[in-house]
């Protein structure tokens, strides 16, 4: 069941159906689908407990900042990929960054990448396998500050325990966008 409102004011979801209530009019659409439009004249306010509003502005400034989180994403993970050039082994982080980075800017223009995000996921996860040891190395160290100091030949878990968090954010990301397409 879906739902697109051009000039409406309100809408309101209550016990799992979704109403629009057109302004100045003393009816509502209570539920919609593809076969039958049922038309009630049911005030608003006997629309059960639970009915809320959502005006459109609010709609308005909920997408706003939707796109606009959606950017801080896209220049985050560019910087993410740009940052892995000067890596001994970049091919994979660079690959892997921008590819979270393409996913974040398809949301940015309205787009949703399920398939893609969803490859990248993979490598990330693959990764993150990959890593895992080295940050558990980390976490039983109880150096906790060595994640921000320079890497060295004596302490490998450094570099592994940053490629761990790296890539638990890029999961974190892909999980979000792949659940606000689905």
């Amino acid at each position: 069941m879906s739902i697109f409102c051009v000039a409406l004011d309100v809408s309101y979801r209550t016990r799992g159906q979704v109403g629009i209530t057109f302004p100045r009019c003393d009816f509502q659409v209570v539920e919609v689908n593809p076969s039958q439009l049922a038309v009630y004249s049911t005030p608003l306010h006997e629309a059960g407990p639970g009915a809320r509003h959502v005006g459109a502005q609010s709609m308005k400034t909920t997408a706003f900042w939707y796109r606009a989180a959606n950017l801080a994403a896209t220049l985050i993970f560019i910087l993410m990929a740009a940052l892995q050039l000067n890596d001994p082994d970049p091919l994979y982080w660079f690959v892997v960054y921008a590819a979270v980075a393409v996913v974040a800017a398809a949301a940015v223009v309205g787009r949703d990448l399920p398939r893609f995000a969803l490859v990248t996921l993979g490598a990330v996860i693959a990764g993150a396998l990959i890593s895992a040891p080295g940050f558990i190395d980390y976490l039983h160290s109880g150096n906790w500050g060595s994640i921000a100091e320079h890497m060295n030949d004596e302490e490998p878990y450094i570099e592994q325990g940053r490629e761990f968090v790296g890539l638990l954010v890029a999961a974190t990301a892909l999980l979000l966008f792949m659940r606000r397409s689905s």
